[in-house]
């Protein structure tokens, strides 16, 4: 098949402008916007989003405490305590946000942890206790329970502020006291295992921020000027055009 003359590429390309009704002025505005906001995203990421961060690797369970504790009453006989399981119920909570019920809800959280510690502290394996007693699910590539590494802004985009804040303050390898989500029953108990002050960030982390710090200056921009529909003005576009080629 012979190879498309510049004059029939550029007779399907008016075709084509044609079928969509676009003018190729405007087609070419559009091309010029679109490169535009590439190189914007390239420069505000470059320069809010460093490659490498503090960062922390977490593991974690999130509970609730709404409708389960998780302790018995303390044995005093010599022998092993008994551990109630996530299906019983020692402090069932109604509907609403009581002051009583809150004070309920925080005494299951602390019976959850005070066993989970202690299964701990007997050499229980971590992954067991997620099992038992994690509500959330967790990234298949990774072991039972692992949250992986987070940067400070990940953190609290996972769990809120007094998560990342507990998170960068905990020393490794030390259980953290229930963590208060937005859900007015489930907490996050976390370990963080290993720390670092500067790791490079993981692609995914990376394109995450990269795009929020963009997202944030736009919607900053966007309340301090008046977008304008010939925003582009021909030495703009010029601009745009020679880059893209």
């Amino acid at each position: 098949q012979p190879t498309p003359s510049d004059e029939d590429l550029r007779e399907i390309f008016l075709d084509s402008l044609d079928t969509r009704g676009t003018s190729e002025k405007e087609f070419r505005e559009q091309i010029a916007a679109a490169l535009l906001r590439v190189k914007l995203q390239e420069h505000i990421g470059d320069t809010e989003v460093p490659a490498e961060m503090p960062q922390v690797h977490i593991r974690g369970l999130l509970i609730d405490a709404g409708t389960e504790a998780a302790t018995a009453a303390p044995d005093t006989t010599g022998t092993p305590s008994a551990t109630v399981t996530p299906d019983e119920i020692t402090s069932p909570v109604t509907s609403g946000t009581s002051a009583a019920n809150n004070e309920i809800i925080k005494a299951n959280a602390e019976e959850i942890y005070n066993t989970i510690k202690e299964r701990l502290d007997d050499g229980e394996e971590f992954a067991i206790l997620v099992e038992e007693f994690s509500i959330t699910s967790y990234d298949p590539e990774l072991e039972v329970g692992d949250l992986g590494w987070m940067p400070e802004e990940i953190a609290i985009l996972y769990g809120g502020e007094e998560f990342a804040s507990e998170a960068f303050g905990l020393e490794l390898d030390t259980l953290s006291s229930p963590i208060p989500t937005i859900a007015n029953t489930q907490f996050w108990i976390i370990e963080v295992i290993e720390k670092e002050e500067s790791k490079v960030l993981e692609e995914s982390t990376e394109t995450y921020l990269r795009s929020k710090a963009f997202d944030d200056w736009f919607t900053e921009k966007s309340n301090d000027f008046t977008i304008k529909d010939d925003y582009l003005d021909a030495e703009d576009i010029a601009w745009a055009i020679e880059k893209a080629l």
